[in-house]
């Protein structure tokens, strides 16, 4: 208690002197603080996201801090109490995961610990090989490379996952190379999700056909690419893996809702501070267990369940408030890039969208024709009725939430769906693979079936990166050849330069406006177009080109060009 009132003593002094030096900085010195903190050096850029008038505003924040310090002494048994509660319900997770997995069999353990090596082995080659995306560069770029404060303010578009990004300005601190630093967030997270799921798939399943079902995971186009893409997808699938689980324990258990509820409340605002899209499993899941409750009169869980929704609302809310102080609500609520259309033109596409879905989730044409079925047949025949019934919900309901958020969203948003459909499958092999059968066959089986997905997915990955792929083999020519000025007409390969030249600390002059290349032109090296475009200025021919790519010498420059 005497630490909780040092603690609350702390927060009250701190954000009183808080305040009292923000109502003394002037303003053009609260951004100047702010660049030099942040690492963004464009001035004029922050003066356009912190206004005068939101500085004026923000200048009182800090009040916030002191009432919170003031409650937290005045109700200071109940918070300790409550705080105690969380302390207990993070420390029974953990043990319960190391119980779960001390209690399987040696032999067990080594054929788990094999398969995640297989993993660590695939994806790490990924990590270290495949071309770095254009989202990537741009994270690093605008985030990773900067400061906590730019990621977690600077919402200027969806491509910021303020959770993953937070994590690669931690990650990029380590002694690796800087695509390393980029990535190993969402390498360890992928490493995660594949540990919950097996641990929690293990309750109802038989160790050979757990790692069986392991395996057709592991190498799924969503989950191969986000395991060493720095993306925030693997966070997305990891927390509403971790909150479809914890809603089937509060199926099957009584007496410890509030302990699972609070693991559900704890992944969804991380889920959401990882990207707002996370509102789609999040509402998914709590629609399925309010009617699960009222249907079974379990009144207490429904009661928990609004209350540890208003904390999960709150949470979100008090993560998010330094993006809606700088960069706006509007920012996350009416994006640019995630405009609304009419319901009309949602249900036009939503066909289409369905087969692009499935086929971006299992790299097969007609899988939509296959999943369902599947998850409808497990409903029939296991004996997991309530688990089968959630992943039916799940697929009915995701049709539905386009056209209630007037939006055809990115076939990549619904990567949560994977771990109930392979659930299903698993409640359907159950039934109709011999428990008889040994080992072995299941083994074999599953690497079978991983090394076809691998392939496939890695072929996937070539078609949908394929821009990637060229544009890192059009820096790479820029960078043999030293070009330290140019002129890019095309867009988003910029940031590809910028990316390369910055993790190598060297610099580069990069145009991307006509007017700044035909104003500067004797200074500009070399001009990079799209395959095809026309150039500002008469050219010869290319000295490169791909299937995107054409990169020109500018005949104009005459500030010591290179042979």
């Amino acid at each position: 208690m005497r630490l909780y009132k040092i603690l609350s003593w702390l927060i009250i002094t701190l954000s009183a002197g808080l305040l009292i030096y923000l109502l003394a900085l002037p303003y053009n010195a609260c951004i100047v603080l702010i660049s030099k903190i942040s690492g963004y050096g464009k001035i004029d850029r922050l003066g356009s996201l912190l206004t005068p008038d939101k500085f004026e505003t923000l200048k009182f924040t800090p009040v916030i801090g002191v009432i919170l310090g003031i409650l937290m002494l005045l109700f200071a048994r109940r918070i300790t109490y409550t705080l105690t509660l969380i302390w207990h319900s993070c420390v029974k997770g953990y043990e319960y995961l190391g119980q779960n997995f001390r209690s399987f069999s040696r032999t067990e353990r080594l054929i788990f610990w094999l398969v995640v090596l297989i993993n660590v082995l695939v994806k790490g080659y990924y990590m270290l090989n495949f071309a770095v995306t254009y989202d990537e560069a741009w994270t690093y770029l605008n985030f990773t490379d900067r400061s906590l404060i730019s990621s977690m303010t600077y919402y200027a578009a969806p491509n910021n996952h303020i959770l993953n990004s937070i994590f690669t300005n931690i990650s990029n601190h380590l002694p690796l190379a800087a695509t390393l630093r980029l990535r190993l967030p969402a390498f360890i997270s992928g490493i995660l999700f594949l540990m919950v799921f097996y641990v929690f798939s293990r309750r109802w399943f038989s160790q050979k056909l757990t790692i069986l079902l392991l395996l057709i995971l592991s190498f799924l186009t969503p989950q191969l690419f986000y395991s060493f893409a720095a993306r925030g997808y693997i966070l997305v699938m990891l927390f509403s893996a971790v909150c479809y689980f914890a809603a089937i324990r509060l199926m099957e258990t009584r007496g410890s809702e509030t302990r699972h509820l609070f693991y559900f409340a704890v992944c969804s605002i991380l889920g959401f501070y990882t990207m707002p899209s996370f509102l789609y499993p999040y509402i998914t899941l709590n629609i399925f267990l309010f009617g699960y409750a009222i249907v079974n009169k379990r009144m207490p869980l429904l009661r928990k369940q609004i209350l540890w929704g208003i904390v999960t609302i709150i949470g979100v809310l008090i993560l998010y408030t330094p993006v809606f102080a700088i960069s706006g609500i509007g920012s996350i609520i009416s994006n640019s890039y995630v405009v609304p259309i009419s319901r009309a033109g949602v249900i036009s596409g939503l066909f289409a969208h369905l087969l692009a879905v499935y086929k971006y989730l299992f790299t097969y044409q007609y899988a939509l024709y296959i999943v369902y079925p599947v998850v409808i047949l497990a409903c029939f025949i296991t004996q997991y009725k309530p688990i089968a019934y959630l992943n039916l919900w799940i697929l009915v309901f995701m049709p539905f939430i386009p056209i209630l958020h007037s939006v055809i969203p990115f076939e990549r948003t619904w990567v949560y769906l994977t771990v109930p459909i392979i659930v299903s499958v698993g409640l359907i092999l159950q039934r109709f693979m011999p428990s008889s059968a040994p080992s072995f066959a299941y083994y074999a089986l599953g690497i079978v079936i991983a090394s076809f997905t691998l392939l496939t997915s890695n072929e996937a990955l070539i078609g949908i990166e394929d821009y990637a792929i060229a544009a890192e083999d059009a820096v790479q020519f820029a960078w043999r050849r030293e070009i330290r000025s140019i002129y890019v007409k095309e867009p988003l390969m910029d940031t590809y330069l910028l990316y390369k030249y910055k993790t190598n600390a060297r610099t580069l002059d990069c145009i991307i406006f006509e007017k700044d290349f035909l104003d500067r032109q004797k200074d500009i090296e070399y001009i990079i177009v799209r395959r095809g475009w026309q150039t500002p200025v008469k050219v010869d021919e290319p000295v490169f080109s791909n299937g995107y790519f054409d990169i020109y010498r500018n005949p104009s420059y005459i500030n010591g060009s290179k042979p």
